[in-house]
């Protein structure tokens, strides 16, 4: 079903722009294009007074260019027929054949290629006179898109010629018999819904369709009712029943609708069945789909693990690991089991402090708050926390000041004196790994993304174990350090270097709290932005005017961006290849919340920065990396 439209043959967020014009313009007033056609085709070109008979309005488009059903679906917009009929004809309302699917992202259209015929039912007055002439006009206004989206509009007209009964003259359309057997039966029995959180299932009974035939089962629900599956239906039978299931988001509180039902059979042959459907609290059986759940599941636990380790690599969380080093060092002369411990209240700290972060996002979104991963990063306050905090730590480690209680830091051995026998107490190691969860949430690494995305659509449960796969992944390498006593071979013996190497870890927790003084400096608006800022509406402008676009969601307090930044975006050679391929750079700045910049993540299934989306013109968006270098930006944009 999805295969049906070319994916470069979509029209995403342009529509949504152009709808403003769709309304507010006369169409007289609209460019005129070739990309489509719209004319009356009736049934008959000679009736009798009182005949009833089919009349509708066949539109034909261009090859890759396609136009709306009555629900269009995430965007796009329904054809609107206005008919102007002479006195003693009426019309009833307008029926239309099944649609198709398409997907662009995370948004869902139903619409028409190549031609649709949308038909109704004509009636003329048993009192008209025979040999008059009766002309039938209709207004159309319709929406079609490709790369761009165009609307269009035509003012059309048919004659019709009375006759005696017996004279009718019919007229041998094939496509308007091949639309007629397609248009929707009423079926008297009704359908119902059930969502969980992770599958949306139909059901329908149907013991007197031909369901051994079947070869695919679609449906469409009318006009105003989203149903946010993510990828094409499934479907099977089971004794009277038909049931179509997907993947799906969150579960709403759906009142009951209607909607369309299509079945295709192995001869091509299609049937539609316009039905009710109740929503229902009672689960309906889907054959293996616990397997294929449970297999996405401990995929997203894995790659949330990876991200994890990942995670350590990224410049967020350096600062801290050097701590880590420190503590190593420390401890090598000291008993695996004291080593082990401190690796195992490392991790717990870790854990806690995802556990508070991942629970409160949960609860956060499911309130209906647009934020993401990394959201404790957009408050000034924790921002100024934080920078105090790195600020204290970096003074204690230049021996500059000893703060009362810092014991969770550094404890004094009672067997020595020496500054190169502390070591490092088992709440300092716990405080440790809050403290690394703290600074490594500003940052996403690779698997992350995907992990985060498929976390935030689950149950609360399901969520918190995936972050907490999370958590384990950060922990992970300092954990197996701890439990494997023969890699701290590798570090040399204690000694006074220590006190040097402490001093010098200083460094990096001074220039942590530099870098936070600047994010607190920039979320109070301090700064001047200096790039083109991001909106829905400029990215959908440019995207109909076939202009090339890079977009950058970036934060102050995403070191990654800023490396990213410093390194490549903002570097000479990158920003004149840019000008000379007339790429317009916009920049989603998500220091701050912003609820149009989270919808944005989200339409691309990603819930934390930084994110590069290059946007060519008549092509699908490539997401780029997370780590950029100069090598794959340009291949990327050429």
């Amino acid at each position: 079903m999805l295969d049906y439209f070319s994916m470069r043959n979509k029209c995403i967020l342009g529509a949504l722009l152009l709808s403003f014009f769709f309304f507010s313009f006369s169409y007289a007033d609209l460019p005129s294009t070739q990309k489509s056609t719209a004319e009356i085709v009736t049934e008959f070109s000679q009736m009798s007074p009182g005949q009833i008979a089919w009349v509708g309005v066949k539109f034909s488009l261009e090859k890759g260019w396609h136009t709306y059903w009555q629900n269009p679906g995430d965007n796009g917009l329904p054809v609107k027929i206005n008919w102007t009929l002479p006195k003693g004809v009426t019309v009833d309302a307008v029926m239309w054949p099944a649609p198709a699917a398409f997907r662009t992202g995370t948004f869902l259209n139903y619409g028409y290629t190549d031609e649709v015929i949308a038909m109704a039912r004509i009636r003329l007055s048993p009192t008209l006179t025979v040999g008059d002439s009766l002309t039938i006009g209709a207004q159309a206004k319709w929406l079609i898109c490709q790369e761009s989206c165009i609307p269009q509009s035509a003012d059309l007209k048919s004659q019709i010629q009375l006759v005696l009964p017996g004279k009718e003259k019919r007229i041998e359309l094939a496509s308007l018999d091949k639309t007629q057997k397609q248009l929707p039966k009423a079926l008297k029995s009704t359908g119902n819904i059930y969502e969980d959180g992770h599958y949306i299932m139909l059901s329908f009974h149907v013991e007197k369709l031909d369901v051994d035939k079947l070869r695919e089962a679609d449906f469409f629900p009318e006009s105003g009712v989203s149903i946010p599956v993510t990828e094409a239906w499934h479907w099977h039978t089971k004794l009277d029943k038909l049931v179509l299931w997907s993947a799906g988001s969150q579960p709403s509180n759906r009142l009951p609708f209607h909607g369309l039902l299509k079945l295709t059979y192995r001869n091509g042959d299609i049937s539609t069945f316009w039905i009710a459907v109740t929503p229902t609290t009672q689960a309906i059986a889907i054959p293996g789909a616990s397997f294929q759940h449970a297999r996405k599941i401990a995929l997203t636990i894995a790659f949330a693990f990876l991200g994890g380790i990942f995670l350590n690599l990224m410049p967020c969380v350096l600062p801290v690991l050097s701590l880590k080093a420190l503590s190593l060092a420390k401890q090598k002369n000291e008993r695996p089991l004291i080593v082990r411990l401190h690796g195992i209240a490392y991790t717990l700290g870790i854990l806690a402090s995802m556990l508070a972060l991942s629970g409160t996002l949960i609860f956060l979104k499911k309130s209906g708050q647009y934020i993401g991963w990394g959201f404790q990063m957009q408050s000034p306050i924790f921002v100024g926390c934080m920078a105090v905090l790195m600020l204290l730590i970096g003074l204690m480690f230049s021996d500059v000041i000893q703060m009362p209680g810092s014991n969770w830091l550094v404890k004094t051995s009672s067997k020595s004196t020496k500054p190169w026998l502390q070591y490092e107490s088992l709440a300092g190691s716990f405080m440790t790994g809050l403290v690394a969860t703290l600074v490594a949430t500003p940052c996403t690494a690779p698997f992350m993304a995907t992990a985060i995305g498929v976390a935030l659509a689950q149950s609360t449960f399901t969520a918190l174990v995936i972050f907490m796969s999370l958590g384990l992944g950060i922990a992970a390498p300092y954990l197996a350090l701890s439990f494997i006593p023969a890699t701290l071979k590798w570090i040399p013996k204690p000694g006074m270097w220590m006190v040097t190497f402490k001093k010098i870890l200083a460094v990096p927790m001074y220039l942590s709290s530099v870098w936070l003084i600047w994010v607190l400096v920039m979320q109070l608006n301090v700064s001047v932005p200096t790039a083109k800022p991001f909106s829905p509406n400029t990215l959908a402008t440019l995207r109909a005017a076939h202009q090339p676009v890079l977009v950058d969601v970036t934060a102050a307090w995403c070191l990654t961006c800023q490396v990213n930044e410093r390194l490549v975006l903002k570097t000479p050679d990158i920003q004149q290849l840019l000008k000379e391929k007339g790429i317009t750079y916009l920049v989603a700045d998500w220091t701050n919340q912003d609820k149009e910049i989270t919808q944005y993540l989200q339409s691309l299934n990603r819930e934390g920065v930084p994110l590069y989306v290059y946007y060519a013109p008549g092509k699908e968006p490539v997401i780029l990396p997370q780590i950029l270098t100069k090598s794959s930006l340009k291949a990327a944009l050429n």
